[in-house]
């Protein structure tokens, strides 16, 4: 007598036991063969997103030969990637179903399971909130994974870092996360030499804090005075402080140890997801620029005040912005608003805006500039350049 098929339930609660099994070096190859096998599938496949949101690279798979990579702007992998959706695509006599990885709202890859699926198999059972929670649960097991080993990290970079870029990427939270209130995706460039530009982001209740940072100067200096300051804003959020305090505790943190002869750009964000309100600290080059239906604007972001670690004792004041549900934002470093402003094309702040006014996903747009301006300048570009895109979802 055949025994009956597994659950939904229980082939997620069986995948957590059988990888936490096993070190972390051999989670994707562990969960990808027992998945084929339970599932009845021809070929399960795990792929992970680059740093430069270009492609979904191989990280495991077990079965029939499987794709090195996978286009991330078109195709239905893409797809599940961009929309956290489930998707079923029909080959011949074959089912491929893309799902997404998603866990928090982050979406670091796809699981992509082929096989010859339909009423009576071991899969019949399974509706798209199943496959969705086996795809959730391989994502929360990977993350765990990849505090243990390297090889999921090398995964997701097809080129040498420098020790600057090494020590950014240490410290910056994952580049997406999506709510039912709003969605936020990040894109920093040079990838692999990154040394000044910083973002972060804490979702706190209601609160949502976004941060961007540049640093003046290049290489190894410039990195540590933005790796002070990121630790000192994070270190004053934590405390329960004003985003204007935290400003003043990172300036105060650069001016003791660097007396002036190191300064950071930056723009901190708060938004009350709750009340619909948003302040803003702004102190150097960063900009922001605000679509509201089909209008795009520079927002307006209050007083102009200096970079951080300029002066002693500076004081910051937060002021109110103008941003509501509905609206969506992008944040720039001056590595992304230097360049667009000094040439014709779509690359432009003017070509940008038409971009932003007309993009149905927004938060696609980051890596698109930033694609779009590494063409321009014939490669990797001179200055970092951060980009930092934001929904904020009508109730």
């Amino acid at each position: 007598m055949t025994p009956p098929a597994p659950s939904p339930r229980e082939v997620a609660a069986e995948l957590v036991d059988r990888v936490l099994d096993v070190p972390g070096a051999r989670a994707v190859a562990v969960a990808t063969e027992w998945l084929r096998t339970v599932l009845g599938a021809d070929r399960v496949e795990v792929h992970l997103l680059d740093r430069r949101r270009e492609r979904l690279h191989l990280a495991g798979a077990a079965g029939s030969p499987a794709e090195p990579y996978l286009d991330v702007r078109d195709g239905p992998a893409a797809q599940a990637l961009h929309t956290e959706v489930v998707l079923t695509h029909r080959v011949g006599d074959r089912e491929r179903r893309y799902i997404p990885l998603d866990a928090y709202g982050h979406t670091p890859g796809v699981l992509t399971v082929v096989g010859p699926f339909g009423e009576g198999g071991p899969t019949a059972s399974f509706g798209p909130p199943d496959w969705r929670r086996l795809g959730r649960t391989l994502a929360v097991l990977l993350r765990l994974a990849a505090t243990t080993t390297d090889q999921l990290e090398l995964v997701r970079r097809t080129y040498e870092y420098s020790i600057a870029a090494e020590l950014q990427w240490q410290l910056l939270p994952p580049a997406d996360v999506a709510t039912d209130r709003f969605a936020l995706r990040a894109v920093v460039e040079p990838a692999p030499r990154v040394t000044s530009d910083l973002f972060d982001w804490s979702l706190d209740g209601d609160r949502l804090t976004v941060s961007l940072l540049d640093a003046a100067g290049r290489g190894l200096v410039a990195t540590q005075v933005g790796d002070l300051a990121l630790a000192a804003l994070r270190n004053a959020r934590r405390g329960g402080r004003t985003i204007a305090e935290q400003a003043a505790l990172a300036d105060q943190a650069l001016w003791d140890r660097h007396h002036g002869h190191a300064i950071v750009h930056a723009l901190l964000l708060e938004i009350d997801l709750a009340r619909d309100t948003a302040v803003a600290v702004h102190a150097g080059s960063p900009i922001a620029m605000r679509r509201r239906g089909h209008d795009v604007d520079l927002l307006d972001l209050g007083r102009a005040h200096e970079p951080l670690g300029l002066l002693d004792r500076t004081r910051y004041d937060v002021g109110a912005v103008d941003v509501r549900p509905g609206d969506a934002l992008l944040l720039l470093t001056d590595g992304v608003a230097g360049v667009a402003t000094g040439g014709g094309g779509v690359g432009t702040l003017d070509g940008l805006a038409h971009r932003l006014a007309h993009s149905s996903t927004p938060r696609d747009l980051p890596a698109w500039l930033v694609a779009d301006l590494r063409e321009r300048t014939g490669g990797d570009l001179d200055d970092d350049a951060t980009a930092v895109a934001f929904e904020w979802y009508r109730r």
